[in-house]
């Protein structure tokens, strides 16, 4: 069996990938742990400058979360070791790493794919690919972090434009997905290295 997240570290730039082409890289549980590991590890690096997050294969980015594997019944009940690799958790962290992270999106980004492409400071896409949120065709809500991470000043262009559906390419992307000088996220590309 294949690690679903490979970690690989190459002078200042870490990339992690998400390898499970089959599934379109959806996120288990086990996946969200191994994602978190590897956050924490590149964020570790000094020498690490920027991260990248990305997706093996060339249809899809990410497929979101595996509903099927969140706990039910007893297993359901949370525990400190649990929560520590929730998928709102995990994209905290993501969005809380200390370098400018890049999501380079090579496919289709459907679900809570959404959030995580959200959770880094900047976002770069192929031709013809697709964001997706099947929640909102059923007029469901996303959790609370996930409105916060939507609404927030430096990315409310791109995830307004995710939340309704909206597809993108380089010829239809509006200059007001670009973060503005003013974000921190901005400011942190600019560091000396």
């Amino acid at each position: 069996m294949t690690d679903t997240i490979l970690l690989a570290i190459d002078g200042p730039r870490a990339t992690i990938t998400l390898n499970n082409p089959a599934k379109h890289n959806r996120l288990d549980t086990a996946g969200l742990g191994k994602l978190r590991e590897a956050i924490e590890q590149a964020d570790a690096d000094p020498h690490v400058r920027v991260t990248v997050l990305t997706g093996a294969g060339e249809k899809s980015f990410c497929s979101g979360y595996d509903l099927g594997s969140i706990p039910s019944g007893k297993a359901a009940r949370p525990s400190s070791e649990t929560h520590k690799d929730s998928f709102e958790t995990v994209m905290d962290r993501l969005e809380a790493m200390r370098m400018p992270t890049l999501c380079a999106l090579n496919g289709g980004v459907y679900g809570g794919a959404t959030d995580m492409a959200l959770a880094c400071d900047f976002r770069l896409g192929v031709k013809g690919m697709k964001f997706f949120m099947p929640a909102a065709r059923a007029r469901a809500l996303p959790s609370a972090r996930s409105c916060c991470r939507r609404i927030s000043p430096t990315r409310t262009c791109c995830a307004s434009a995710i939340s309704i559906g909206w597809s993108t390419g380089w010829s239809s992307r509006p200059r007001s997905m670009r973060p503005p000088p003013s974000s921190p996220a901005w400011h942190r590309s600019r560091w000396p290295t």
